[in-house]
Order: C-alpha cells, then sequence, then structure tokens
C-alpha cells in the first residue's frame, strides 16, 4: 500500500523532528538545552547515560564522536523509546488509515485534499491511497524530506547493542508510541495537516538547519525552530507539545528508574525528550540523580 520506510519517518515525529509550535515562547537557553550525551549518576550506582538522538539516516549523525561510542561499549544495558520490530510497523500502518469509512475527502477542504495529493505526489503515493490516510499520518510524512530517509541512527545502535549482546529494554510499547498521534482530535489532525501543507516547500531547509542544530549539541536552536516555521493555533500546539513531550517524558522517567537502579546504562531517547523543565534529565535530577554533561 505504501512503503515501509514511512512507518520511520512516522516515528522521526514522536522526539526530535521539529514539531508545530510549542505551548509557549521557547526560551532562548532551555535547562539542559546544550549538550547530547549526559552521565546519570547516584551513591552506590555505576553511572549510566542518557543520549539524545535524531531519528535520521544522514550518515553524519550515523558517525558516533568517541565520548558517545565509549560510553555506548562499556554499557552493559541498551534503553531505547520502543523496540522496532514488524508488530509496531503493522501497528502503525493500520493506524495511519481509516477503519470506519470515511476517506481523508469526508474530514478536510478540498483544497487542503489537493495541496495534500499535489505534496505526496513527490513521494510517488497515489490519490487513491492518499484518500485512505488519516489527517496526522499525510502530515508526518510531509514534515520529513525523501533526503532524510535511510537507517535511523536509534535503530543503528539497536542493531549494535544486539551484537554486543548487551540487555535491551524499551521504555514505550508499540501501542503507545502509535496511540500518541493517532489518539488526536479529527479537528487537530486536520490543523496538523494544514501546517504541513504550508511549510513542504521548506522542509529541505528546515531539515538541514535541524541537522546542524543537533551535530553542534544545541537543543534548544532546534526548538526554536518551532517559532520561525510554524503556525498552528496555540491550542493545537499545546496539545501537540502535551501529548508528545510532556506526557511522554513523564512515563520515560518513571521507566528508567528501573535501568539506572541495575547501573551502567545506555539510554538512547530523542533529544527533544532531554531539555526544559518537563524534560527527562529534569526528571531524574528530581529523582535525585546527578546530571551532568559529557557531550
Amino acid at each position: 500500500m505504501f512503503r515501509l520506510s514511512l512507518v520511520w519517518l512516522l516515528l522521526a515525529l514522536l522526539g526530535s523532528v521539529v514539531m508545530p509550535a510549542q505551548a509557549e515562547t521557547v526560551p532562548s537557553k532551555l535547562v539542559f538545552g546544550k549538550g547530547l550525551l549526559w552521565k546519570i549518576d547516584k551513591a552506590g550506582l555505576r553511572p549510566s547515560y542518557v543520549f539524545g538522538t535524531i531519528h535520521s539516516g544522514d550518515e553524519r549523525v550515523a558517525r558516533l564522536p568517541a565520548a558517545v561510542r565509549q560510553a555506548f561499549d562499556h554499557a552493559d544495558t541498551f534503553v531505547m523509546e520502543v523496540i522496532p520490530d514488524p508488530s509496531l510497523a503493522e501497528r502503525m500502518r493500520q493506524a495511519m488509515v481509516f477503519a470506519d469509512g470515511r476517506q481523508l475527502k469526508d474530514v478536510v477542504s478540498e483544497s487542503l485534499y489537493q495541496g495534500a495529493v499535489k505534496d505526496l505526489a513527490q513521494y510517488n503515493m497515489p490519490e487513491g491511497v492518499v484518500n485512505r490516510l488519516k489527517p496526522w499520518a499525510i502530515a508526518s510524512t510531509l514534515s520529513v524530506p525523501e533526503t532524510a530517509v535511510g537507517t535511523p541512527l536509534d535503530k543503528r545502535l539497536y542493531w549494535q547493542a544486539q551484537r554486543q549482546e548487551k540487555s535491551i529494554f524499551a521504555l514505550e510499547t508499540p501501542a503507545e508510541q502509535v496511540a500518541v498521534m493517532n489518539g488526536m482530535p479529527m479537528d487537530d489532525q486536520v490543523e496538523l495537516l494544514k501546517v504541513a501543507v504550508a511549510t513542504f516547500d521548506k522542509r529541505d531547509e528546515i531539515y538541514r538547519t535541524l541537522i546542524d542544530d543537533y551535530l553542534a549539541r544545541d537543543v534548544s536552536a532546534i526548538f526554536k525552530l518551532d517559532e520561525k516555521y510554524s503556525n498552528s493555533s496555540r491550542r493545537v500546539a499545546k496539545e501537540l507539545h502535551q501529548r508528545i513531550f510532556v506526557a511522554r517524558n513523564k512515563r520515560m522517567v518513571k521507566r528508567i528508574i528501573p535501568r539506572l537502579k541495575g547501573g551502567a546504562a545506555f539510554i538512547a531517547i530523542g533529544a527533544g525528550h532531554l531539555p526544559g523543565e518537563a524534560g527527562v534529565l529534569k526528571g531524574l535530577q528530581a529523582k535525585g540523580y546527578r546530571v551532568s554533561v559529557v557531550y
């Protein structure tokens, strides 16, 4: 029906790829906003590390700096957002399409429908397939340029962890990840699609800037991209920020703690989950762990 690689493009939305505007104006410097590798330490425990990934196939991203490679190689346990197994791909495929008899034409205006069809034609997706997709699925696809398609960093780390025979754990279930976007009200999905179509011609520019900011380890700058390019409503932006970051960050912190107690864990999550007062690093600090930047 559609390329399997689109499943991974959708997952890119669930962390570090630019999202429609944040709920509030982003401070010039977010707490924990500079750095990708963080040491998590507590008396009596072997140190663990949290690494901010970007779900990109860019080869520059795949070349791990020495500090990150050392932390990864010495870890006994590898932790990631969700295990990339066939069940996740199948759940995502099922969630992307309407299952209640509706079509895209039924929920969006004619002009927005034609815009989506036109843009997805560049992904070699026929109109018949487009009309079956939910607005959030199309918006997610349009958010990432075709040049970004490839084996994402977190999946590469997963394969390396398997080769090194590390213990591997997930912070979320496939159902939980799919529900993040699929549970959005239809009006919010349509708003998200409007933004994706309106910014489609700028996606390569946005993505290049995103990669540059990531390589510079400047997560604060990544969040500032939202303000520059988005024109979504404040209400929808707040809802998205709550669903994609705040709620999931709390869940991640809760599930990271048992892994830290075992020591020597390498935890790879989307870089967007690291910074801010509601970020994972602040959450771990609040639980009594020392958090210090390594890279």
